[in-house]
This record gives structure tokens, C-alpha cells and sequence, in this order.
């Protein structure tokens, strides 16, 4: 007997990875009949699927790869699951979604250290009861993740989370950070393949006076923060050559060919006989 079907629903079109049906239930056995026999259907297509059965409670399934009709959001499969063609019993459905495509994020900007309510509109959400939302659902700035409310089928919400450099989660740093949709912590919900929509990390007034940005003139993770490898927050200063344009830089650029500039420089100097463009 089954007693869950795990996910809920697939992304149209996905990788074999990202195709995989988990039943949950008891008794299961792939040496009866031909086997553990899973069939997907509705009312225009079906198919059927010889599944793995790796244990007495737990049996898994490639389901196939279905394609959505243009403006066709979703599309759904009941389940039935016995040894024999003429003999299954439906134990639930399974259904296949779209990815919807991120159109833009509101507010665009915010701190370095989070917190930012924001609004993320999409073009169509999949079925709330397929995907979970709010639970299973993150979103993904960057490499950060932060929960997500579903709002409506076109509008999530979340907080932004800290920016901070990939191997140490203490050090902030401003940049830009590509905003998705994530299912189940590591899958991508939204279309990763449509234009990039990002949500910009800037200091705020009060980084920038607390001393969690370094100001221009100077890199590093800040004058208060724990610092890389627990060392201590370090601005250090630009060194000739070298600059630092704005608040929050991680590290100096070289100045351009032909300029130069002193130590804790903001900006660089074209040579005598050159000028700047």
C-alpha cells in the first residue's frame, strides 16, 4: 500500500535527476507479476512505469519528461500503483509546472547586512498545492537564502539575507545578487535561463559610520566586523597604484595604464601628457 507520493509536482522539461517519484508505504516487493507497476494518466495521455524498489516501504520512479503547451501553466497526472496492468489502484496525483520566470524585485537596493523586505514578481506561479510554498520554498540572492511567503499566483515576499564573501559568512561585502525562487533548498524553481533581475547590496548611512564598510581609500571587511578567520574586522589601506572608489570595497584596483595615485586613494591620476576620458 502507498501512503505518499514525494515531490509533488516537477518542473516540464526537467533533468532526469530532477524527475524522481519517491512512494512511501509498505510491502512492497518487485517480484510479483511484473513488478511494482506505476501508471501516470489523465485525460489525453498515460504512461507506464516499472518502478525500483530499493526496500519493503520505499520504491522510486523516473517519471517521463512532458512538455507544457504555450500558456499552459501546469498539468496534472492521477497515480495508480499495482503488479498488474489490470489491476492498480490510484494513490494519489503527481503534476508538471512551468518555471516562472522572475520579473523584477521591490525594493532594488538595500543594506549589506539584510533585512530588507522585499516584493519578487513572477510571471505565474505553479499551484500552491504542488509546490509547497512558504515552506518549501526560498529565496536566493546570490548564494544566500532567505524563506519565502506566497503573496499571490504572481508575487512572493521575503527579507533579504547578509551579503557576505562565499567562505566566511562574517565578512559583508556590496555587489550585486542574482534573485531566484528555490524548491527545496537546492532546486531551482524559478527559470535560471531568463534575463537576470538582481537586488543590489549597498552600505547604508549607518554601516558606513559604524565602521562595517571600509570607506573609500581603504578594502577589507570592515573596522567592526569579526573579521576573515576570526581575526578581527581590517581595513587596510590602498597601497600606491592602487584605489578604492567607494564605501565597502573588498579589495584595491590597480589604476588604469598611464595614472597613478598615492596610498588611500579614491581614484587614480593620469601622467603628464595623457588625461582622462
Amino acid at each position: 500500500a502507498v501512503s505518499s507520493l514525494s515531490p509533488a509536482a516537477f518542473p516540464s522539461a526537467a533533468a532526469e535527476e530532477e524527475r524522481m517519484l519517491v512512494l512511501t508505504g509498505s510491502n512492497f516487493t518487485d517480484r510479483v507479476f511484473e513488478g511494482l507497476l506505476v501508471l501516470l494518466s489523465n485525460r489525453n495521455e498515460s504512461f507506464v512505469i516499472k518502478a525500483r524498489v530499493s526496500s519493503p516501504t520505499t520504491a522510486t520512479l523516473t517519471v517521463p519528461r512532458v512538455t507544457l503547451a504555450t500558456g499552459e501553466s501546469h498539468r496534472e497526472f492521477s497515480v495508480a500503483v499495482g503488479y498488474r496492468e489490470d489491476d492498480l489502484t490510484t494513490v494519489g496525483s503527481v503534476g508538471y509546472y512551468r518555471r516562472p520566470t522572475v520579473l523584477s524585485v521591490t525594493p532594488n537596493t538595500g543594506p549589506l547586512n539584510g533585512g530588507t523586505p522585499v516584493t519578487i514578481t513572477v510571471d505565474l506561479l505553479p499551484p500552491s498545492a504542488w509546490s509547497d510554498l512558504g515552506g518549501d520554498v526560498t529565496c536566493r540572492f546570490g548564494q544566500w537564502s532567505a524563506p519565502a511567503q506566497r503573496i499571490s499566483d504572481t508575487v512572493v515576499t521575503c527579507s533579504t539575507p547578509k551579503h557576505t564573501v562565499l567562505l566566511d559568512p562574517t565578512w559583508l561585502t556590496v555587489g550585486n545578487a542574482t534573485v531566484n525562487l528555490m524548491l527545496r533548498g537546492s532546486q531551482a524553481l524559478s527559470d535560471t535561463d531568463a534575463v537576470p533581475v538582481v537586488f543590489a547590496y549597498v552600505c547604508s548611512q549607518s554601516e558606513k559610520d559604524d565602521g562595517t564598510c571600509c570607506p573609500p581609500g581603504y578594502a577589507g571587511n570592515g573596522f567592526n566586523g569579526n573579521g576573515f578567520n576570526g581575526n578581527g574586522g581590517t581595513c587596510l589601506r590602498c597601497h600606491a597604484g592602487k584605489f578604492a572608489a567607494d564605501y565597502g570595497a573588498a579589495s584595491c584596483q590597480p589604476c588604469p595604464p598611464f595614472s597613478v595615485s598615492g596610498n588611500a586613494s579614491s581614484s587614480c591620476t593620469c601622467v603628464p601628457g595623457y588625461y582622462e576620458t
